[in-house]
């Protein structure tokens, strides 16, 4: 399974090479769900679940020859620093299940836009028509839509 998230979320220049761009990654490691339920106790499963993760976190280091890594708790995740080029062979090994870009070099975050929200409002509006004996009023009603960030200010406009 390869999967690379937030690689979309930085701008690196068109003219550099894969080669030439470091990334801050961290990988997510999966275990092999089939053969531990197969064992019984649950203290030993957990064992050799931690023991699988880690075995796999050091085959990948080991493979793709990563210098600058940290091994987190359990082994669940591994944080490195490598090249644009290895990333989707490192996303490709077995056992990740996936790979987060935290920071590239060269290369700058894009700004994040927060989404438009709009509210729909329903306004009524009375109506007084000069001259009219019966029905001295009317009331017509509309839908408005309001471009705000809360209900409240859309309510004020």
């Amino acid at each position: 399974m390869q999967m690379i998230l937030g690689l979309d979320d930085w701008e690196i220049p068109a003219d550099t090479e894969p080669d030439q761009v470091a990334v801050e990654i961290s990988v997510s490691i999966d275990n092999d769900t089939v053969a531990l339920r197969k064992i019984r106790d649950p203290e030993q499963r957990r064992e050799e679940a931690e023991y699988q993760r880690n075995l796999v976190a050091r085959q990948l280091i080991t493979d793709c020859r990563i210098e600058v890594y940290v091994i987190q708790r359990k082994g669940y995740q591994v944080d490195m620093t490598t090249t644009l080029a290895q990333l989707d062979r490192i996303a490709a090994y077995p056992g990740v299940n996936h790979v987060i870009v935290r920071r590239t070099s060269p290369g700058r975050r894009r700004k994040i836009r927060k989404p438009v929200t709009y509210w729909c409002l329903k306004l009524q509006f009375i109506i007084q028509i000069e001259g009219r004996k019966q029905g001295l009023t009317s009331v017509d009603e509309q839908l408005v839509l309001v471009k705000a960030k809360t209900r409240e200010i859309a309510e004020e406009r």
